[in-house]
């Protein structure tokens, strides 16, 4: 999940895939039903990339997690965040 920001340099793996959940469909909102405004869907996808960023970093030993000692952060993916960060959005939208 490569994500680009205006001047060419690599988005932050939060604002990444919020960009990603962006472009997803919205969930669908049955006739009658109370849904949630577009500022709130925003707000809500925040929170989730920012969980999904921060799951991805600390399964790899990335980002804040680079810095901790190898008995405090042992990885648990193979790949990069940005690898396991676009899985879970694909599993989790799937």
């Amino acid at each position: 999940m490569a994500c680009y920001a205006g001047d060419g340099t690599l988005m932050p793996l939060a604002q990444a895939v919020l960009a990603v959940l962006l472009a997803l469909p919205a969930p669908y909102c049955p006739p009658r039903a109370t849904c949630s405004t577009e500022t709130q869907h925003r707000a809500h996808l925040e929170v989730v990339a920012r969980a999904i960023a921060g799951a991805a970093d600390r399964a790899t030993c990335s980002g804040t997690w680079s810095q901790a000692a190898d008995d405090v952060c042992q990885p648990l993916w193979p790949g990069s965040a940005r690898e396991l960060a676009a899985v879970l959005v694909a599993v989790g939208w799937w």
